[in-house]
């Protein structure tokens, strides 16, 4: 996505991100949660701090604490991310790919050449 289909979603991804980032005790956790989101929205192949941070114009070192000195719990956002999915999607069957992820570059450290599944469809969701 560009950036304007991204701030074309700012109200939704509000009201997502207080949801799941809702259980944090302070606002710039939760505004840095939003940034977080937004950065990996964007266009770019590169989803690490500097690239997204300068991507969204906002400084690299907070984007970086956020990611990797805050105290916020990724089981967490995955169980709340989990039950707003069941609560919207109601689905009656899940097939999840777990190899969604595509490598970029010829070698990645510690890591074997692997199937990679299908690049466009990670997740097949059954719903009545």
């Amino acid at each position: 996505m560009d950036r304007q289909e991204v701030e074309e979603l700012n109200a939704d991804l509000a009201e997502f991100t207080d949801d799941v980032f809702g259980y944090l005790a302070y606002a710039g956790q939760r505004g840095y949660g939003r940034q977080y989101l937004r950065g990996l929205m964007l266009d770019g192949r590169r989803k690490s701090v500097e690239p997204m941070a300068e991507r969204l114009g906002i400084p690299r070192q907070n984007l970086g604490h956020f990611v990797a000195q805050s105290t916020w719990d990724y089981r967490e956002v995955m169980r709340r991310v989990a039950a707003r999915a069941h609560r919207v999607l109601r689905p009656s069957a899940w097939l999840i790919d777990d190899h969604p992820f595509v490598r970029y570059g010829h070698g990645t450290a510690g890591a074997i050449v692997q199937h990679c599944g299908e690049r466009e469809q990670h997740l097949l969701i059954v719903s009545e």
